[in-house]
């Protein structure tokens, strides 16, 4: 088990979820991924994951491996966040 993310950051991707914003993610590996937010959860292994829409198809994103998330949807109520430093808005 990996150690979990700063509380405020996880907010952000709650947020991402309960409005299904339509997100830019990039991973700390630099893999871009873009998709709908759909829900967070604890995989069998005890990871927190995001449950990210893609292409039809639900993929499960390690929290641990997150660089940054953009959000792509117009009027968000926050913009990007930066899971390697600091949040921002």
């Amino acid at each position: 088990m990996n150690k979990p993310i700063a509380c405020d950051l996880y907010d952000y991707l709650e947020i991402a979820c309960l409005f299904q914003y339509q997100l830019e993610i990039v991973l700390k590996s630099g893999q871009r991924i873009r998709g709908v937010a759909v829900d967070t959860c604890t995989l069998p292994d005890k990871t927190e994951a995001l449950k990210v829409l893609v292409d039809g198809d639900n993929i499960f994103l390690p929290m641990h491996d997150l660089a940054s998330v953009r959000v792509l949807s117009q009027g968000a109520r926050f913009e990007f966040v930066d899971f390697t430093g600091a949040a921002g808005l």
